[in-house]
């Protein structure tokens, strides 16, 4: 929805700069099939609609699936609810033997993120570690030196832990046997390590977010059983992930992905932390109001991180020599002076920024109105209106529960999916400060709202919770 709050010379500026190039075809994010792109609108940017001509799903490119192998975002999701067929690319060796079925992972080799990061981290923090140990301290700023250099030695410790575990990721071979009794999990880096899980205490084997790339979910196998947690897996192709998550279920002679669309949860008063809020009138309609706070007060965190950061950095920055100093001397100080200050004082504005953008935007609430005539929104910055839309019942075309990435957070988590209203042209998402139920119930009277009107052309849709 913050694309409507927009002012519209960003918006043309965004879509042609940052939407410039667009992908010729995406994937669908219920079904995994490959859509056709539409151009991305300077109204609607990432919000702009898509339609899957396999399943029927509207969906925005912010929910698209990556073409190619890097489709991370609703592989875990689609894993449970379709069947993945074993990818011909695949790089997992497959051995069964006298009932016995194994799976071996090799290393996937090569710089992967975590290496590249870990390497760059390291290099630049070692390089201003060095730098704080052995620079003199400024005139009166001895007693100052040690919080440099704790805080370079922190970064440097940081930098060889990420540094670590990309040489970990590349180099670490699994081995995952499934036997009448038991699984068994083989890892050899740098050795050995087995771990045995006994068959008939092993509650679930799904796909997880292990961690984030580029804004990305990275997803890895995890198995829960009664000896603990096994998780696997990250390095590997997203489809091949999905295929040997549903080979391992398979396997144990569980069910591959399920057979039927969770149901809609019973509605339940608002939890606290939350300010959504669902009204339903006598006459058929209802309201869903709103607000973004529980939502901006991680970006005020970061902003504000950056910014100390950068004002620490700044406090503690090189010092023009003194005055007696030959002139080619003054000019280089000079210069690495502002070399020095300008990016970090920018670093350390536009961290404020951040944090003040956030603190705005806790105080703008919205509600949309649903009735037989159609949806309205309005929006306001404290009192004060500053949109409002309109879209008919013969603009709308599902209503619907949509999770963002693959959270396991269940019915308590807040902004990990929202309610999305499909209309002409984009996606209206609304309900990020809500918790799952809510959304089930307020996907109910949106839809509830809207059935008297009956002269359509299509039926309006509820698809599954994804």
């Amino acid at each position: 929805m913050i694309t409507l709050l927009l002012p519209a010379w960003l918006k043309r500026l965004m879509a042609k700069i940052i939407f410039r190039r667009q992908p010729k075809e995406t994937r669908c994010p219920d079904c995994l099939q490959v859509v056709e792109a539409v151009p991305i609108t300077a109204e609607a940017l990432w919000d702009t609609r898509l339609d899957c001509p396999s399943c029927g799903a509207a969906f925005s490119y912010a929910d698209t699936v990556k073409t190619g192998n890097r489709s991370e975002r609703h592989i875990g999701t689609v894993s449970n609810r379709v069947e993945v067929a074993r990818p011909t690319h695949s790089r997992i060796e497959v051995a069964e033997k006298e009932g016995v079925r194994g799976w071996h992972l090799p290393p996937r080799k090569g710089c992967n993120f975590l290496l590249g990061f870990g390497t760059v981290w390291t290099l630049f923090s070692s390089g201003l570690f060095s730098v704080f140990a052995f620079a003199g301290p400024a005139s009166g700023q001895a007693e100052a030196k040690w919080v440099p250099l704790l805080m370079g030695g922190v970064f440097v410790v940081i930098g060889l832990g990420i540094l670590y575990a990309g040489i970990r990721m590349s180099r670490i071979r699994h081995w995952i046997w499934v036997t009448d009794e038991a699984l068994l999990h083989e890892q050899q880096f740098f050795g050995t390590r087995r771990q045995i899980y006994a068959r008939n205490g092993i509650r679930s084997v799904e796909l997880v977010v292990f961690y984030t790339q580029n804004y990305e979910p990275v997803h890895g196998i995890e198995i829960v059983g009664a000896e603990g947690k096994l998780r696997f897996g990250s390095g590997l192709d997203a489809e091949d992930k999905a295929w040997l998550c549903q080979d391992i279920r398979r396997t144990l002679g569980w069910e591959v992905a399920a057979s039927e669309a969770p149901a809609a949860a019973v509605a339940a008063p608002p939890p606290s932390g939350s300010s959504f809020r669902i009204d339903r009138q006598v006459d058929g309609s209802c309201a869903l109001n709103g607000s973004f706070g529980s939502q901006t007060t991680i970006l005020m965190l970061v902003g504000l991180f950056f910014a100390f950061i950068s004002g620490v950095m700044i406090y503690n920055g090189p010092q023009v020599g003194s005055e007696s100093s030959p002139l080619p001397f003054k000019v280089f100080e000079v210069v690495f002076s502002l070399i020095w200050y300008l990016p970090l004082t920018a670093f350390a504005l536009a961290g404020l920024a951040v944090s003040y953008t956030g603190y705005r935007l806790r105080r703008v609430r919205y509600e949309v109105r649903v009735d037989r005539n159609g949806v309205e929104l309005e929006i306001w910055g404290g009192r004060n209106p500053i949109f409002y839309r309109h879209w008919p019942p013969q603009a709308i075309y599902s209503v619907q529960v949509r999770s963002s990435g693959n959270a396991k957070n269940g019915a308590n988590a807040i902004g990990q999916q929202h309610v999305q209203i499909a209309v002409d042209g984009r996606i209206v998402s609304i309900g990020g400060d809500a918790r799952e139920p809510q959304l089930h119930e307020a996907t109910d009277a949106i839809i509830a709202s809207l059935a008297p009107w009956q002269n359509r052309s299509t039926g309006l849709s509820q698809s599954a919770p994804t």
